[in-house]
């Protein structure tokens, strides 16, 4: 267990809550579990409030977290009759409570800081802005009202405190409901969601509600019920079911970037319309900046490496293989079965490219993680057997477009390549986040971890 201080604002002014406790005066304080990912623990900080504190939050963001503390912003809803000897800290008060981390980093001068100049980063997601939760649970009540679905229990949070996503979950008599609400990143998960489910139906679940402007959705849970798991021995079937998806969305690229699905094709990665310039004015000071900085020589060679996997890109863009739909999360916590049939969910993140660059993700995340995320239910290795056996069908699919052998060539190419696609994926994350917030430190960590992964395998 490790320690978590919480942030609940003034309604008016720039002051934060501090409660008497046996020891002296600090903000509330819990103890949350120290393994695993606070986002996914928002239950526990709301149910330790309403335990120690008798009162009622959500989690608005996280605000720094670190291996041995953490600190989140909290909103307040409520709170119970229980006494509570509490006060309004201001910034002139505060010095007695300052905490900095290793880097001089203190959170609670840096939320003054923005409290007081009444300015909040443009990035910064709707779900971690206080009033947003009350408009969320309105819209999802509203839904499962028209749906008649009835509610069995109360809305809870179920991740939170992430800028890239919010989930909420409501238990129905028909099950467990989920609410996802995306950043803005093109081309939206919850218009991609219900086109991808009204043209491929038996491998995307229709959405039961959908809000395209702000980019929420209202889906059945079913990746979390034992009996919707996919077993290793179908991990070829989804592969396979990739492919043939790619094959038929060919034929739709002009209809899938009119909706807002980014061009990462073959000729991008070959530095079509320069993009390199374009890279290093967004990247270059990401990696070269910070802890643990890439080094002059690091840069020149990372230059190398990429105009190596720009060469063999150019290769990829010639005719052969059209592009299509790429999924960029391919993998199987996002997959489950419904009966017969192979679901796919979590489209937020895709784009136009080589389609064999879908598998060469998948492939990717396999050799780093297992099958799964670290943790996961699901995080069993994967053998040499089985990774054959799934490149195998997916290749199938294609069988029209080339021999077994030249399809093979053009995926070990693509292997070699993909390194740079993922580079730029990473890189174009960062204008969705906020400058200090920590994933956006976590993401910068990532971006020169991968650089400096491509610098040694060129």
């Amino acid at each position: 267990m490790v320690p978590c201080h919480c942030i609940i604002a003034h309604p008016e002014k720039a002051k934060f809550l501090v409660i008497k406790h046996a020891n002296g005066w600090s903000p509330p304080q819990l103890q949350v579990p120290g393994d695993g990912n606070l986002m996914y623990k928002p239950a526990v900080v709301n149910q330790g409030m309403m335990q120690k504190y008798g009162l009622r939050t959500t989690v608005l963001r996280t605000i720094l977290s670190a291996r041995n503390y953490h600190c989140v912003e909290l909103e307040m809803h409520a709170s119970s009759p229980r006494e509570l000897q509490a006060v309004w800290m201001d910034r002139e008060n505060y010095k007695q409570f300052s905490r900095q981390d290793s880097q001089g980093f203190d959170p609670f001068e840096v939320w003054l800081q923005e409290r007081e100049s009444g300015k909040v980063p443009e990035q910064r997601s709707p779900w971690e802005r206080e009033g947003w939760y009350r408009e969320a649970e309105q819209w999802v009540t509203d839904k499962l009202v028209s749906l008649g679905i009835q509610a069995s229990g109360s809305i809870q949070q179920f991740k939170a405190g992430w800028p890239v996503s919010c989930l909420l979950r409501v238990s129905t008599v028909q099950g467990q409901i989920f609410f996802k609400a995306a950043y803005p990143k093109p081309p939206g998960e919850a218009a991609i969601t219900a086109y991808m489910a009204s043209q491929w139906p038996d491998l995307v679940a229709e959405p039961l509600a959908v809000d395209a402007k702000r980019n929420w959705l209202l889906m059945r849970d079913y990746a979390v019920r034992k009996e919707n798991r996919v077993p290793q021995a179908r991990y070829p079937e989804f592969a396979r079911a990739l492919g043939n998806l790619q094959c038929e969305a060919m034929e739709r690229v002009e209809e899938l970037t009119e909706a807002g699905c980014p061009q990462l094709g073959a000729e991008f990665l070959a530095d079509g319309g320069g993009r390199a310039a374009e890279f290093n004015d967004l990247v270059k000071p990401l990696l070269t900046s910070g802890k643990d900085a890439l080094s002059e020589q690091e840069m020149e060679a990372l230059a190398s490496a990429m105009e190596e996997l720009r060469r063999q890109a150019h290769v990829l863009s010639q005719p052969g293989l059209p592009d299509s739909l790429v999924h960029l999360d391919y993998r199987p916590d996002n997959w489950f079965v419904e009966g017969d049939k192979c679901r796919v969910m979590d489209w937020a993140d895709v784009a136009i490219s080589h389609p064999f660059m879908a598998l060469c993700q998948t492939l990717d995340f396999f050799e780093t993680h297992g099958t799964g995320e670290p943790g996961s239910e699901q995080a069993e290795p994967v053998n040499a057997e089985q990774v054959n056996a799934m490149v195998a069908a997916y290749l199938s699919a294609f069988a029209e477009h080339g021999s077994e052998e030249s399809l093979s060539a053009t995926l070990e190419t693509c292997r070699r390549v993909y390194p740079l696609l993922r580079l730029y994926t990473i890189a174009q994350e960062f204008q969705y986040l906020e400058a200090q917030g920590p994933h956006h430190l976590a993401m910068r960590n990532l971006l020169k971890q991968h650089a400096r992964s491509m610098i040694a395998g060129g």
